[in-house]
């Protein structure tokens, strides 16, 4: 799983790197949980593109997760508020084993 972040307040482009995150090098448990998160999410039946927050609204992080498992490949899109429960559950794992620079 790879997870790009764009945007926010006070955004500096090209100093956000992605978490990438294999399930081969988690710890097993870690690993299970990252495989359940996409199952329960149904990631690779979401849209490519989630729903964009109303205009005018600026400053919010934009994220892509994309997530490799044998033949398929997906990516998503979307913008903070993150209104889908297992999408934002999925971002959070993810954001938790985010390395410290």
């Amino acid at each position: 799983m790879q997870v790009q972040t764009e945007g926010g307040i006070a955004a500096i482009p090209g100093l956000t790197r992605p978490i990438v995150l294999d399930s081969d090098t988690l710890p097993p448990q870690e690993a299970q949980e990252m495989r359940q998160l996409v199952t329960t999410a149904r990631f690779f039946d979401l849209p490519a593109q989630q729903p964009l927050p109303q205009r005018g609204a600026a400053d919010y992080r934009r994220y892509t997760i994309t997530i490799d498992d044998a033949d398929k490949h997906h990516s998503v899109q979307f913008t903070e508020p993150v209104t889908d429960a297992h999408l934002r559950d999925l971002l959070a794992f993810a954001l938790r084993h985010k390395a410290s620079p």
